[in-house]
């Protein structure tokens, strides 16, 4: 009995990305958006908008970020990945690591104090490509949606601010239980006048964007510690007063001036 050819297969079509219109190229793996086009000479910018859902078919008024390269975290080393990130990768967050862990501010890599981490910039700016006469960082205690963040913003100043992280690893409001880290290098104001920032963290390459108001929110409730499921038997180390207290996470983050990153201004 002769043998019968299978049928030949079924042409490739594109997937979907909430529209018929945005899809992967089966080719290259990259997102062909129809979205966003007024950042289409910049496909990190026009990736964070599309998925952040802002600024689809309006240009903002306006869209400018330093440039900084992503570092991805090994264990809960957020924010000495995104301190690492503010050196240009030196030192590394394994040096920053190893430094922190001799201070005494960290057991595995976890950093719940604004405090530590800002003492541990200021060590390790020495031994960095910065000019240390000229970069200054401080913390600054409140909400993140003021009119002095948004200035320094426009600045070309950098945030490290802690806050929690949902699952797309947006800012959520999860009592401090999701706590993570993030570099702020810019910022977008619709033509709304709603002010969103871009962001830098260790759990992705991609460049973020965040609602300034939506991050304040997550920034001032982080209140308590809870033991990571995927990390059950680790001890973690925190601040007196917990996150919640004068030296913890909770409406704290460092302000850092005076950086020479590369300013790309989209709009």
């Amino acid at each position: 009995m002769p043998t019968v050819p299978p049928p030949p297969p079924l042409p490739l079509s594109s997937i979907n990305i909430n529209s018929k219109k945005n899809s992967i190229d089966q080719n290259n793996n990259k997102l062909q958006f129809s979205e966003c086009l007024w950042a289409v000479g910049d496909p990190e910018v026009q990736r964070a908008c599309f998925f952040a859902r802002t600024c689809l078919h309006t240009s903002p008024k306006e869209c400018t970020y330093l440039r900084v390269e992503p570092i991805l975290q090994t264990g809960p080393t957020c924010g000495l990945c995104a301190l690492s990130m503010v050196y240009c990768g030196t030192p590394t967050a394994d040096d920053l690591l190893e430094t922190a862990i001799k201070c005494k501010y960290t057991n595995n890599g976890e950093m719940f104090s604004a405090s530590w981490l800002l003492s541990l910039l200021k060590q390790s700016v020495n031994n960095s490509s910065l000019n240390p006469g000229k970069v200054k960082s401080y913390i600054y205690d409140g909400d993140l949606d003021s009119e002095f963040i948004k200035e320094k913003l426009k600045q070309h100043c950098m945030l490290l601010v802690p806050y929690d992280a949902d699952r797309n690893h947006s800012p959520s409001n999860q009592n401090g239980h999701k706590a993570h880290w993030c570099l702020i290098c810019g910022y977008l104001i619709e033509d709304t006048d709603n002010f969103h920032v871009f962001a830098r963290h260790g759990k992705t390459k991609n460049l973020g964007l965040f609602s300034l108001k939506h991050l304040s929110e997550s920034n001032g409730n982080l209140k308590e510690f809870a033991q990571p499921s995927w990390h059950p038997n680790e001890t973690f180390l925190l601040p007196d007063g917990g996150l919640g207290g004068s030296i913890g996470l909770r409406n704290k983050s460092i302000v850092v001036e005076g950086l020479t990153n590369d300013v790309v201004k989209v709009v």
